[in-house]
């Protein structure tokens, strides 16, 4: 008999579809869910991956592998005629009526993004179908599943190629009765459908990608232990010496009583609401390792994906985390990842690094104990239709999803969450921490279980005060005429333009003093070590946007922030006097331009400024101890709005699985977890000779021609190439040319288009950040 591949590189069908089914059946054997039964649920996960390639066994797809001049046809194709085997196949193994139909979607998808569900009914393929089964080695993939039968001990694999043409008869009746007795009736009451498609169709994706670049797919079952202890361990080993100062009593006092919080496994949401400067990220991960050991007990040990809101605070807090985990162990990958977009393709395990295409297997598919990542990364997963992001969907089964800054979700996507969140921990096992300052009310208080008495740390802190000044709206001018600079100050202002304006302002009147600039106009790179400086003590003025407002660990006596929502004014509170040292003081001020509008509702909904305004109001001053019952009353006030129509409409997407279409009919494709105000061109600044150096590269690899090729030689220099690139309104009038698909400002021509003070030199627009 011929032998069949599955891929040009020699590997043959049979071990493909093997190791993908080996694989799939190890990922679902590790997941506890009640979305299925356990058994059934492994069944399905082996029955994709064996069948999910089964199209490949055409001469068409085999010739086409061998073939020097690749032209694609759609009798090449084998996702579609993979699916209707599937289909009936799982058919023999369940009676229930829509699963077999969504192990088909699956697999009919597997190499594409998920599309509304309602048109996974239609089939006008037929002729193609019929050419393809023509063209089918029935007598090798009749073989095939004979040895997959038994090596997988699944006789469910059992595989009649001569059944296929009553298949192909059939399945237009049965896809039309699916649409008219099920997918019509979808009312949208429940989310289980959605998880149950989400989480077989993550598997196979992952199994299939693992199967496909790893030669040892055994690397993905690797797990490390981590002591539940480490964190105590490293706090004492490096704070033993801390001044026994008040700040540090309550970051003890917090500490201790997190890590003595009674923990009930049949308690899946628990939250940590800590006044800035207490230590969340440690106490957050102590709490975790505590979980976690607790769940280990029951017979299995979950992972801990860690996200955070901004780029800017990932780093900081990832640093944190290898400090802790290397106190006792050697950490390599499989310990710690840190995945974004931006993120270096790297892997480690043990002293070996894997190459690029398995490095970044192993990282995209979280496969780590502890993953640090970014809201964009979780909540694109969570709410997902994009092949690439739904294949680590199965990692937040039963996994510890810790959620920093958690107030920095915009209050329309909540319902929403909500619902998400609470599917995921009921019918998936997932166990959820909150973390934040100031606790918005996605989740109404009795489905939280506090860690720590938080009104007690709120009450005997007393670092700050702030003042409303918001009866006197004031020109950037008017308040700089005002202003003395007696100690150190952060300004923090709502638009980059008010930012520009304010720090000329200040050089003008103090030009004895150095003065920080802070915006996303600023190359990355420049704005990280600015930051760094600043902890330093470098300046005694900083101007910035919101973009230091949450999870920045900086700290100034004084802080004059422009109005914004409560939750962001007390964010904003926590940059000053962190450490309790000095008394510190904020000052709300209500800014206004050259034409009398407020830079406020250029920003934000008018109204939550308009609540926050009519709170402050009543307020001369505000002590730190207030804050807690103030910001309560705010989100009482916030969560007495109707739900917003998009979470709405969302949450009925994901219920209906409703992928695309129409924007009107908000599909899940229209989720956008950050929504851009205006359309942007993105800019590479020739800064230095690095920057020289990393553009000459890029080009280069532009001109390589082979797509593949041409994507990896990308992602091995994104990164750094990335901390050159800034993002700019299309409204620009000083534009830099176009070259290799970017705006480019070359080295030469970099006073006319940068300012290594303010960054671009732009004029007109509003900008945020």
């Amino acid at each position: 008999m011929k032998q069949l591949y599955a891929h040009s590189d020699g590997t043959t069908l049979e071990e493909h579809l093997y190791k993908t089914a080996l694989t799939a059946q190890k990922l679902a054997r590790e997941k506890h869910t009640s979305l299925f039964p356990k058994e059934l649920f492994v069944q399905l996960a082996i029955l994709l991956g064996a069948t999910h390639d089964i199209g490949k066994a055409t001469s068409y797809f085999q010739d086409y592998l061998t073939a020097d001049k690749k032209k694609k046809s759609p009798l090449q194709h084998h996702s579609l005629f993979s699916a209707i085997w599937t289909y009936y196949l799982a058919k023999q193994i369940t009676d229930d009526s829509l699963l077999p139909f969504l192990c088909f979607v699956v697999v009919k998808r597997h190499h594409n993004d998920l599309a509304d569900i309602k048109t996974e009914t239609s089939l006008d393929e037929t002729k193609t179908l019929k050419k393809q089964f023509a063209a089918l080695n029935k007598e090798e993939l009749e073989a095939i599943f004979q040895s997959l039968s038994e090596r997988l001990n699944a006789p469910f694999l059992k595989l009649d190629p001569k059944e296929f043409p009553r298949y192909l008869e059939d399945i237009h009746s049965e896809l039309s009765k699916i649409r008219r007795r099920y997918l019509r009736k979808l009312n949208g009451d429940n989310l289980y459908l959605y998880l149950k498609l989400a989480l077989l169709y993550s598997i196979l994706l992952d199994a299939d990608k693992t199967a496909t670049v790893l030669k040892d797919e055994s690397i993905v079952k690797e797990r490390r232990d981590i002591s539940g202890k480490i964190v105590l361990k490293y706090k004492e080993s490096v704070f033993k010496n801390a001044p026994q100062t008040f700040i540090n009593h309550l970051r003890d006092l917090a500490f201790e009583e997190v890590g003595s919080c009674p923990i009930s496994l049949g308690e899946r949401f628990y939250c940590l609401n800590l006044p800035t400067g207490l230590g969340k990220t440690l106490i957050g991960l102590h709490f975790a390792l505590k979980l976690r050991e607790n769940i280990a007990q029951s017979g299995y040990t979950p992972r801990i994906i860690y996200a955070l809101p901004f780029l800017s605070i990932i780093d900081q807090n990832y640093e944190i985390y290898q400090q802790v985990l290397s106190t006792e162990y050697k950490i390599d990958s499989h310990y710690l990842l840190k995945h974004h977009h931006l993120t270096d393709i790297v892997f480690y395990e043990n002293d070996r690094e894997f190459d690029f295409d398995a490095a970044k297997i192993l990282l995209e598919g979280w496969n780590a104990e502890i993953i640090v990542t970014t809201f964009i990364q979780l909540f694109h997963t969570l709410i997902g239709y994009k092949n690439r992001m739904l294949r680590k969907f199965h990692k937040l089964a039963g996994a510890i999803i810790i959620l920093d800054e958690v107030q920095a979700i915009h209050h329309k996507y909540w319902l929403v969450v909500k619902g998400i969140l609470t599917s995921l921990a009921t019918q998936l096992n997932t166990y959820i921490l909150l973390c934040t300052a100031t606790q918005p009310l996605i989740f109404p208080k009795s489905a939280l279980r506090d860690t720590c008495e938080k009104e007690k740390y709120f009450r005997q802190l007393d670092r700050i005060t702030i003042y409303p000044h918001l009866t006197k709206k004031q020109t950037l001018e008017a308040f700089i005429n005002e202003f003395s600079p007696v100690k150190k100050t952060l300004f923090i202002v709502n638009t980059i333009n008010a930012a520009k304006t304010l720090f000329r302002l200040l050089q003008g009147r103090y030009p004895q003093e150095k003065i920080a600039y802070l915006t996303t106009h600023i190359i990355p790179k420049e704005r990280l070590k600015r930051i760094k400086e600043i902890k330093q003590g470098k300046y005694k003025l900083c101007v910035s946007t919101q973009l230091v407002e949450a999870g920045v660990d900086i700290d100034f006596p004084v802080v004059y922030r422009d109005l914004a929502p409560l939750d962001a004014l007390i964010q904003s509170a926590g940059r000053c006097n962190r450490n309790a040292e000095e008394k510190g003081t904020m000052y709300v001020l209500n800014l206004i331009n050259e034409k009398g509008k407020r830079y406020a509702y250029q920003v934000y909904d008018l109204w939550l400024i308009d609540k926050t305004e009519k709170i402050l109001v009543r307020y001369s001053s505000i002590s730190e101890p207030d804050i807690l019952e103030l910001i309560n009353s705010y989100y009482e006030e916030v969560n007495q709005e109707k739900p917003d129509e998009t979470a709405k409409a969302l949450l009925k997407s994901l219920q209906t699985l409703h992928f695309n279409g129409e924007k009107e009919t908000y599909p899940v494709s229209n989720f956008r977890l950050i929504e851009e105000d205006y359309p942007k061109w993105e800019v590479f600044i020739e800064y230095d000779e690095e920057a020289k150096m990393l553009w000459k590269e890029f080009t280069q690899i532009r001109k390589i021609k082979d797509r593949f090729e041409r994507k990896m030689a990308y992602e091995q220099i994104k990164s750094r190439f990335s901390q050159y690139i800034i993002s700019v309104p299309q409204t620009i009038e000083n534009r830099p040319p176009v070259v290799e698909n970017l705006l480019y400002v070359p080295y030469e021509q970099l006073e006319d288009f940068y300012d290594k003070e303010t960054g671009y030199k732009l004029e007109g627009g509003v900008m945020v950040f």
